[in-house]
């Protein structure tokens, strides 16, 4: 196997402590480590670590994709915690990238999750705005 096929293979399943530990700046950490890391935390129920693992990216130089911002949206997502999944979301566009049907879909989650339907609404609508079709659920 080679090592980036390895690498992927133990993101999926490592404990957000050990994810986290990848990212010491000694071990020069790139954006697939920050991922992993992001969504470790997301299944570790640590989704305020995720976000503040997203935003500790810039001041380390290294350039978040839609893949970082999505892990970070779908671990506030599994945290219910859909005001955060949609400011992460924002984030996203504000910095010059386009979300995606990954990331509309965990933040929808999140507002359904949180019985915040007036908010998944105006998701919708951004979504579809945007020539974006949301999965079925």
């Amino acid at each position: 196997r080679s090592r980036s096929t390895s690498r992927r293979a133990a993101s999926k399943t490592q404990p957000w402590p050990v994810a986290l530990a990848h990212l010491h700046p000694s071990r020069r950490p790139d954006k697939f480590a920050y991922s992993a890391a992001i969504a470790a935390c997301g299944r570790g129920q640590r989704w305020a670590l995720a976000v503040e693992v997203l935003s500790c990216m810039e001041s380390r130089r290294v350039l978040a994709d839609a893949v970082c911002y999505n892990a970070a949206i779908a671990a506030c997502a599994q945290g219910a915690q859909w005001r955060a999944a949609v400011a992460v979301l924002r984030s996203l566009s504000a910095r010059g990238l386009r979300p995606d049907v990954v990331g509309f879909n965990s933040a929808l989650h999140a507002c359904g999750v949180a019985n915040r339907w007036t908010s998944a609404l105006a998701l919708l609508r951004t979504c579809l705005a945007s020539r974006l079709r949301p999965d079925r659920a």
